[in-house]
């Protein structure tokens, strides 16, 4: 018998890592410098623009899968380019290196890679929410073509496809193959006018990001300081830069190098591999999202704690500043509006040169950016630092295996009107960034992540499944519940989304009148149980 070899312990760590993006930042950068850099990265922004014009079409989408067949086929073209370039190369006509428009083109091809999928989940959520004629396995149907690029590529085009099926894909088939061809003619022909109706045609508008390889750039060590040397578009000629701090990472691969034009500073993002903790033998956590309260836990067992319980504070007090320092800045831009209306009807030389010193001299003394963005953005790293630490404090006490999180990448349709300062808060909320530190924190301490429907989950009691009544308290934090009393409604909606995990009727992408119809119906019942209990 041949003996199993053992995995070596570079392809144990690769499996139990995960990935993460760490950003060392150059000192300040001289006249000079950033005179080489801004057309360096104005040049790579012209021609990056041109390969995403070229190629979002969806006679590209085959292309873009694969970077090398892209580059090979446009070197094959370089000798015969189009009249508009008098069949000059890539290099000539940008007046860069080789380098940097293969660099551009394998860039196009990641950020078109990205368009596409997010276009298929834009479309697979308008056949959810606006085709409901569909039938589940029409719907399934319609899941993977927008998940397979070469399906959705014959059916773009109008074309047979000829490629090999996965068991899947016949599985599909065999499920759908009982409905009426004109049924599929009309399913196809929805599907185009989806993607037709929704396809972006994105640009490269700002010239602050460039992608490079190995080549193009090379970390030393000298004394006391780390160096950063980057090719330019001169042959030949290398950019020296001075780093903040030591790079104390892998040297090799690509990275992303960050043109940051109101610091004057260059910034190195490189995607690395942290070690991930072996998987929690705990229990599912459910876990609800709040402003006031950062998050809220519920297990299931009795254990209901609450972490960041001042964080709205925090929030509502960069909110008031800001608005408070744009509240009193609204004069002067009022002030330069009308200079610049003065301005252009004015024929006199001196007044005109008058009127442009008054604008720049408001404009520099009252509406400057510097210190306004700084304090913003100390503020923002302050609240992320502190959901940082919350999410693993909640990680080292609890020690779920999984994390039951509401979805709430929905928009609400309200009817009922806002305040300004509601909606202003409410806008300054990060619950985007908040998901994401739950998720890549749980990655690294073992744990799982399921998302799930978010509907009416703090409006029913996670016990007894009754309707709340009227919140109360502090933030609105209390409910009564005609069964079990007062009960936290923060934690009890946390409750209720960690019952969503194991619901069959409540899917996550349920539409909420189906989840409300649901949640009245399982309340009239307990009602007339209770009541024909009291009778007995």
């Amino acid at each position: 018998m041949r003996k199993r070899k053992k995995k070596s312990r570079t392809a144990i760590y690769k499996k139990n890592c995960v990935e993460k993006c760490i950003k060392v930042e150059t000192v300040q950068l001289n006249e000079e410098e950033y005179a080489i850099l801004d057309e360096m990265f104005e040049r790579y922004r012209q021609c990056k623009d041109m390969f995403l014009k070229r190629l979002c079409g969806i006679g590209s989408i085959l292309n873009i899968q694969s970077f090398q067949n892209v580059r090979n086929m446009i070197r094959k073209e370089q000798n015969a380019l189009p009249n508009e370039y008098g069949n000059k190369s890539y290099c000539d006509i940008f007046e860069i290196q080789g380098r940097f428009w293969v660099m551009a083109l394998s860039d196009t091809c990641m950020t078109l890679k990205s368009m596409w999928t997010n276009l298929g989940n834009k479309c697979k959520a308008k056949l959810r929410d606006n085709h409901t004629d569909l039938s589940k396995p029409e719907r399934t149907y319609c899941n993977y073509i927008l998940s397979s690029p070469k399906i959705l590529y014959c059916i773009l085009n109008e074309c047979e496809y000829t490629g090999s099926k996965s068991k899947n894909y016949r599985r599909i088939l065999d499920d759908i193959k009982d409905v009426p061809e004109i049924r599929i003619k009309y399913i196809h022909s929805m599907l185009r006018r989806l993607v037709r109706d929704n396809k972006p045609y994105p640009e490269a508008k700002k010239a602050d990001c460039i992608l490079m390889d190995e080549v193009m750039y090379k970390i030393t060590s000298e004394k006391d300081a780390d160096y950063i040397l980057l090719m330019t578009n001169s042959k030949g000629t290398k950019l020296k830069l001075k780093l903040k701090s030591r790079f104390c990472y892998n040297k090799k691969g690509n990275t992303q190098i960050v043109f940051n034009r109101e610091k004057r500073t260059l910034s190195i993002h490189k995607c690395i591999k942290a070690r991930q903790s072996e998987t929690k033998k705990g229990h599912p956590v459910g876990i609800d999202k709040g402003y006031a309260t950062l998050i809220s836990c519920n297990d299931g067992n009795g254990k209901k704690p609450e972490y960041g319980e001042n964080f709205g504070k925090l929030i509502s007090a960069e909110s008031e500043r800001i608005n408070k320092k744009n509240t009193n800045r609204n004069y002067f831009y009022d002030k330069c509006r009308k200079l610049q209306d003065k301005l252009n009807q004015s024929e006199d030389k001196s007044e005109r040169e008058l009127l442009r010193e008054l604008i720049s001299k408001t404009k520099q003394c009252h509406l400057g950016k510097k210190k306004y963005n700084k304090k913003h953005t100390r503020a923002m790293k302050h609240m992320e630092s502190v959901t940082n630490h919350n999410i693993r404090m909640f990680m080292n006490e609890m020690e779920p295996s999984e994390i039951v999180l509401e979805d709430l990448s929905f928009v609400t349709d309200r009817k009922k009107p806002r305040t300004k300062s509601y909606n202003r808060k409410m806008s300054s909320w990060q619950k985007g960034i908040l998901d994401e530190r739950l998720v890549y924190i749980a990655k690294i301490f073992g744990a799982e992540t399921i998302h799930v429907n978010a509907a009416y989950t703090s409006q029913y009691c996670c016990i007894c499944g009754s309707k709340l009544g009227l919140r109360y308290g502090k933030h609105s934090g209390l409910a009564e519940c005609e069964i079990c009393g007062t009960v936290n409604a923060n934690t009890n909606a946390a409750g209720n989304i960690l019952a969503r995990k194991t619901d069959r009727k409540i899917m996550q992408y349920t539409p909420y009148k189906e989840v409300k119809a649901i949640c009245d119906k399982r309340a009239e019942a307990l009602n007339a149980a209770v009541e024909h209990a009291d009778i007995w």
